[in-house]
């Protein structure tokens, strides 16, 4: 819990600051800008995704998450941590 809020923290930053270097942005052109960050935990990744909606308002999703397979009876979960990996495109 105390890593996806420093993710949070980390991504949100991001965006404050690229905002920061770009100054003559619209709302609606800084609003479609998001960050990525992925968690990683034991065997499962996490995709979470930081936008900003207004200034005092912020989006954090959860874009995908999967299991990596450790053995070759789990090998169809690669599947999922494909999709995962596709989603940044």
């Amino acid at each position: 819990e105390e890593d996806t809020l420093k993710l949070m923290e980390c991504t949100r930053r991001c965006l404050k600051t690229e905002l920061n270097q770009i100054k003559y942005v619209s709302w609606k052109t800084y609003g479609q800008r998001s960050v990525f960050a992925i968690h990683a935990i034991g065997n499962k990744i996490t995709l979470l995704s930081t936008q900003r909606l207004s200034p005092n308002k912020w989006s954090y999703i959860e874009m995908r998450s999967a299991k990596v397979p450790r053995t070759w009876a789990d090998r169809f979960n690669f599947f999922r941590v494909f999709e995962l990996l596709f989603t940044l495109k």
